[in-house]
């Protein structure tokens, strides 16, 4: 899908329409859920790779608090 096709402009309506109808909670679903979609019209074999990479950065950023920065000393 190219930003100039009717697919991206009927996707871009749809999505502008039910984030500003939503409750807020949820519009971070929504953008994630239609950048998928972007990106599955362009190439579906991507989509595992995003899904993966997503969850790897939420999971880093969530052990990221438990990090204090300090070295152990090992002897």
């Amino acid at each position: 899908m190219v930003f100039n096709s009717l697919t991206y402009l009927l996707l871009l309506c749809i999505v502008v329409f039910l984030f500003w109808n939503i409750s807020y909670y949820y519009r971070f679903f929504l953008i994630f859920l239609s950048s998928l979609i972007f990106y599955g019209f362009w190439k579906i074999e991507f989509i595992p790779l995003l899904l993966f990479s997503t969850f790897l950065d939420w999971w880093i950023g969530l052990n990221m608090v438990n990090f204090t920065g300090k070295k152990k000393n090992t002897y």
